[in-house]
């Protein structure tokens, strides 16, 4: 079977585990404690070529310009796409339309040079990799590692999970297994190879860049799907984004500042890339904080400028109280997602045994409060280890120990001759899927009939074009 991995594939933070006589979550060399078996999913440049993971993260500071930061979100997604557009401001590195390709491709630029999302996130694999073949060299494992079970959300789109395995083919994994974040969360809590019992698990994944949910009936080493909801664009990036928006309007008030943006926009182009860099940084730090503190102080080493080109410092203090009323709305978002995952699944929300809280923004307080608030307390279990739950699983399944049942995560449909579009696949069947339908041609004597296919794109609210293709008939058609 080959020297095969599980990789969580992050939007802030990659791991790999691997499992022999026990799962192992391996050690990144470039990270300290409590986190050193975590790589950032974080790219940059420096003089003497591309690095990835802490050090990448560091010069954050002092290059974010050549510094890559949450490509999770581009990857498999066009210039044009509204989502993208929205991303701009956000990002501090550029993003343009490829040079060659379609006119619905993206790239990314590091060091005056233009890369594919999927030439970064090759970048992170290969870093992760090499992590594992360190760690297992060390343990004796020498050889080579050239497979992986690769987690990706459970709502990514075709394009989003087509540009994921184009990716682990460059990082030089062959054949790589996509498997449902929350699927593998669940594997890595209530894989029991000689249990008798049945237990339903709902999965809560608040990761750095998405959200995700899914109801998984677990028995012994058998893992069935039943239903799944998601949003791509709710994680801890956007609870950063929020923190973000208080400290501008706090520094607004404190400085009778009309228009701290259009201040920030007008900054020297340098200047302005390495306070917003360096702002990011404050603030991710700040909310880790506020986890265990009632308060955190934001204070990024650059400064903002004013219209004269003075410095305003920047020194704000972010209570636990006012982090909580700000990120409520997300957190009750999260919610509502779980409860639409229920309803997909058909199963009564009382028939639920086990709520499995994974990732990196389910260990702050307020969302497990408001969690147990909505389902029992009874019921809520926090992953001892949220942060590696998912590579774990994703490593049992590399070890071929599961069965798994999955469903499909959004709605198919192909166009008709009105251009309206038909659901011919609904978001909860069970995969493989198999449907009869019977259509008229549109014409007497029609020979070829045009298809083309649709998805749900559920961050845009629109049917998105996933393909084509002519079917010759064997005979003309009435």
């Amino acid at each position: 079977m080959g020297n095969i991995v599980g990789i969580d594939l992050g939007t802030t933070n990659s791991v790999a585990a691997f499992k022999f006589a026990d799962v192992e979550v391996v050690t990144a060399d470039d990270n300290q404690a409590p986190d050193r078996k975590l790589t950032r999913s974080v790219v940059a440049t420096t003089p003497n070529g591309i690095i990835v993971g802490e050090t990448a993260y560091n010069q954050l500071k002092a290059d974010p310009e050549n510094t890559i930061i949450s490509i999770k979100r581009l990857i498999g997604r066009g210039f044009s796409d509204p989502v993208v557009q929205a991303q701009l401001a956000r990002l501090h590195y550029k993003i343009t339309q490829s040079i060659e390709g379609t006119d619905n491709s993206l790239s990314v630029w590091l060091g005056g040079k233009e890369y594919a999302p999927e030439d970064i996130s090759a970048e992170i694999l290969k870093k992760v990799v090499q992590n594992a073949q360190l760690y297992q060299s060390q343990k004796g494992q020498k050889s080579t590692i050239d497979r992986a079970v690769i987690t990706v959300p459970a709502y990514f789109s075709d394009k989003q999970r087509y540009s994921t395995q184009a990716a682990a083919k460059r990082a030089g994994l062959s054949e790589p297994e996509l498997l449902p974040e929350p699927t593998a969360a669940a594997i890595s809590y209530g894989f029991k190879p000689n249990a008798d019992d049945v237990k339903t698990i709902l999965v809560y994944d608040f990761g750095g860049g998405t959200f995700d949910s899914a109801l998984i009936t677990a028995a012994g080493t058998q893992f069935i799907e039943s239903g799944k909801a998601g949003d791509l664009w709710l994680g801890g990036d956007d609870i950063d984004d929020r923190i973000i928006e208080l400290v501008k309007q706090q520094v607004a008030a404190e400085e009778d500042l009309e228009d701290i943006d259009g201040l920030i926009a007008q900054m020297p182009h340098y200047q302005k890339v390495r306070f917003l860099g360096d702002l990011k940084m404050a603030v991710e730090k700040a909310k880790i904080d506020l986890s265990s503190s009632l308060s955190a102080k934001i204070i990024p080493a650059t400064p903002l400028l004013d219209d004269l080109g003075m410095a305003i410092p920047i020194d704000v203090t972010v209570t636990r109280a006012q982090f909580e009323a700000m990120i409520l709305p997300l957190v009750e978002r999260t919610i509502s997602i779980c409860q639409e995952a229920i309803k997909y699944s058909d199963y009564p929300a009382d028939a639920i045994d086990t709520i499995l809280m994974v990732g990196g923004s389910s260990q702050i307080p307020i969302v497990q409060e408001r969690v147990k608030a909505a389902f029992g307390a009874d019921k809520v279990v926090v992953h001892p280890r949220p942060m590696y739950a998912v590579a774990e699983g994703a490593a049992i399944v590399a070890a071929g120990l599961t069965e798994k049942v999955g469903t499909v995560s959004r709605d198919y449909f192909i166009e008709l001759a009105d251009r309206s579009h038909y659901k011919i696949i609904q978001q909860g069947d069970i995969l493989p899927v198999s449907n009869s339908y019977t259509f008229k041609t549109e014409a007497d004597g029609q020979s070829l009939i045009h298809f083309k296919f649709f998805n749900t794109d559920l961050v845009n609210q629109q049917n998105e074009k996933i393909g084509e293709m002519w079917l010759a008939l064997d005979r003309p058609y009435p």
